[in-house]
C-alpha cells in the first residue's frame, strides 16, 4: 500500500508541474549529484541515481515549491543535511 500511495502522489505532482508549465527532466547523474530546480527556466532535474533516504515524491514537491514560490533568478539544489550544516550552504544556493 505504501508504494501505491507514493506512486499516486508522484503522478499527482507530475500533473501539477505540467499544469504550472514546469518541465521535469530525469537525469542519470552520479549518486552525489542532487536534484536541481532552475526557477527562471522552470525546469527541474531529478537525478535518478541520487542516493538519499527521502522519497522522490517529496524531493519533487520540494523542487516544485522553489519554482512556484521563489525568486525566478535563483537556482536551488536538494541537499538533505543536518541543521548545523545549513548555514554555510545557504549562502551559495539560496536556501
Amino acid at each position: 500500500m505504501h508504494n501505491n500511495l507514493h506512486d499516486d502522489l508522484l503522478a499527482r505532482l507530475i500533473y501539477i508541474a505540467d499544469k504550472a508549465g514546469i518541465k521535469i527532466e530525469n537525469i542519470e547523474g552520479n549518486s552525489a549529484d542532487p536534484d536541481v530546480a532552475f526557477c527562471k527556466s522552470r525546469i527541474i532535474n531529478l537525478n535518478n541515481n541520487f542516493e538519499c533516504n527521502i522519497s522522490v515524491a517529496f524531493r519533487l514537491a520540494h523542487e516544485i515549491s522553489h519554482i512556484q514560490f521563489s525568486q525566478p533568478t535563483f537556482l536551488y539544489t536538494f541537499f538533505p543535511v543536518h541543521q548545523e550544516q545549513r548555514g554555510a550552504r545557504n549562502q551559495y544556493t539560496g536556501h
